[in-house]
């Protein structure tokens, strides 16, 4: 609700330019009429006058505060909104492909992602590796292995005329075994 910005000052007839008061007693008779009082003291320093103008213009400044205020609630709603999405991963694809060297068809570019999180299954167990993508290069890593399964990607090439994200990878269950990977998603993740 915006502040009232109409306030008038109080004007005198030019017949009676100051004020002049009755003084009444306990039971409403008037004792005198048309007293006029003036000012005994003289003051140390005469105060600033506000009036009605200077009401009106604080008020319309907070008004417009408030709007501006609201406009960028408004923006930051929208903003937080954004960032809310942003931080959600994407699905690119899903579905159930198997191999060492599985070809996908994203449904949209993972160029615009930081990074690309690849979800594979085995015995009913979800394996998740994250890597970067970058336009029809080739990204290859490795690990070291102990006694636990482990996903490594050998490589991941990304084209971008196609959308074909080609994963080059295996599920090591030791130093010596592996096996093919069974990919069921890939998201992307600012």
């Amino acid at each position: 609700m915006a502040l009232k910005t109409d306030y008038k000052d109080e004007v005198l007839s030019s017949s009676q330019p100051y004020r002049t008061y009755n003084i009444v007693d306990s039971g409403g008779s008037t004792l005198y009429s048309g007293v006029r009082i003036n000012r005994a003291d003289s003051p140390q320093q005469e105060g600033t006058q506000f009036g009605a103008s200077d009401i009106n213009t604080t008020n319309a400044a907070i008004n417009t505060n408030t709007v501006k205020n609201k406009e960028q609630d408004k923006s930051i709603d929208t903003l937080q909104n954004d960032v809310s999405k942003l931080k959600k991963d994407v699905l690119l694809w899903s579905g159930s492909k198997n191999g060492y060297v599985i070809d996908i068809t994203l449904s949209n570019t993972p160029l615009q992602f930081k990074w690309v999180i690849i979800d594979c299954v085995n015995e009913n167990n979800h394996y998740y590796t994250v890597c970067p993508v970058i336009n029809y290069e080739s990204i290859a890593n490795g690990m070291a292995l102990v006694t636990f399964k482990i996903l490594t990607i050998e490589k991941l090439i990304y084209t971008s005329s196609n959308k074909n994200l080609q994963i080059n990878a295996a599920l090591w269950t030791n130093q010596q075994n592996n096996a093919p990977i069974t990919v069921v998603a890939v998201y992307g993740r600012y």
